[in-house]
């Protein structure tokens, strides 16, 4: 059943939404991972997440090692660093790492880890990642335009009155 698009939804309040989307959400597709991680979102966004703290932790139990892992890895690492809990924010900070997920500019933004920014496993997790990524963007940037400027090169030594020249760059003598 699809209530996003009911004429009527736009006049329900975010809670009654909230309680109605529970309501019909199917038992068989409550204990799906993607049931479950619907059922945890909706939870936080509604100022719950002791709740949706158990269906993370029933997702990482249901699929360890795959990408959903991530999410409720730092989902979970979220909600610790707002409960004031740092080393578990720290702990699933570094599980979230360790699994692949590599959004640290988001890290380093997201507010609800401001708990644990100033913690020395942060930094070591997210700001010199942060710093790593900016620092090989730059690397990068300026391989391309050494390139680009070597191809520009190469286009103006061989247009008009390049044909002849030798590679050192002296003009070869037609005939010779």
């Amino acid at each position: 059943m699809n209530l996003k698009n009911h004429p009527l939804m736009n006049l329900v309040e975010p809670r009654m939404l909230f309680a109605l989307r529970m309501a019909v959400m199917e038992e068989s597709e409550i204990f799906t991972v993607r049931g479950l991680a619907e059922r945890a979102y909706l939870y936080l966004s509604n100022g719950l997440p002791e709740k949706a703290e158990q269906d993370y932790l029933q997702i990482l139990k249901m699929t360890p090692e795959k990408p959903q892992e991530q999410t409720a890895l730092y989902n979970l690492c979220c909600i610790y660093s707002l409960r004031g809990d740092k080393k578990l924010a720290i702990e699933y900070l570094e599980k979230t790492v360790t699994s692949g997920y590599e959004e640290f500019e988001w890290m380093s933004e997201d507010p609800d880890l401001d708990n644990i920014r100033d913690e020395p496993r942060y930094k070591e997790l997210v700001e010199a990642r942060v710093q790593e990524k900016i620092r090989k963007a730059k690397e990068e940037k300026e391989k391309a335009d050494r390139e680009k400027k070597d191809q520009e090169g190469k286009e103006k030594g061989e247009g008009a009155g390049g044909e002849g020249k030798k590679p050192d760059g002296t003009n070869e003598e037609p005939g010779k």
